[in-house]
């Protein structure tokens, strides 16, 4: 199970974004705007993500269905990449200007 971890940059310490198997780091010298360009860029490919899987069960499910398996990692994908993105969104709401 992956955890989420942000400290406050005011301590010092590294924030970490996202923790799996490695810790991925978030930059102490980020700024809001950085932080925030980054979630922008998360963005777009969850979007992309959820219409692929909206229009490929929506007409029936066809090759969706016969690979459920594909659709569960897309899924799990989505998961990892929604809770980078929330925790990108709480370090710009303690990161300096």
């Amino acid at each position: 199970m992956a955890t989420e971890i942000v400290t406050k940059a005011s301590s010092g310490k590294e924030r970490t974004f996202y923790s799996l198997n490695a810790s991925y780091l978030i930059s102490p010298g980020a700024t809001r705007e950085q932080l925030l360009d980054d979630a922008n860029c998360l963005i777009s490919p969850i979007r992309a993500q959820i219409a692929v899987l909206i229009d490929g069960l929506e007409l029936g499910g066809g090759q969706m269905v016969a690979n459920i398996g594909d659709v569960v990692s897309i899924l799990y994908g989505m998961q990892r990449e929604t809770e980078m993105l929330n925790n990108i969104i709480r370090a710009a709401t303690i990161a300096k200007e």
